[in-house]
């Protein structure tokens, strides 16, 4: 057994890291494609404190003007979150 170039967890053989390696693949054993990059994490990250600072500010908004109409926080929540994680899954 040997190491993948790319990651920490050995390959299941000297011939597949070969294999893998010749058609540009990385070892399924040891694939990190699958882990997120912390690039793409700090980016999620990012627009979800994006998202919470707006709603933030919404709520704030209502707390000062006790009497908004319920049309009015309808349409700021589906301007924040247009699809919910519930709509997004039966959809």
């Amino acid at each position: 057994m040997s190491l993948h170039p790319n990651a920490v967890l050995p390959c299941p053989s000297e011939s597949a890291r070969r294999r893998h390696a010749a058609h540009g693949q990385t070892c399924p054993v040891c694939d990190t494609a699958a882990v997120p990059s912390l690039a793409a994490v700090l980016a999620d990250n990012q627009r979800l404190t994006e998202r919470l600072a707006d709603a933030d500010r919404v709520m704030r908004t209502l707390l000062r003007f006790p009497v908004i109409q319920h049309e009015v926080l309808n349409r700021e929540h589906h301007r924040l979150f247009p699809t919910s994680r519930l709509e997004g899954a039966a959809a």
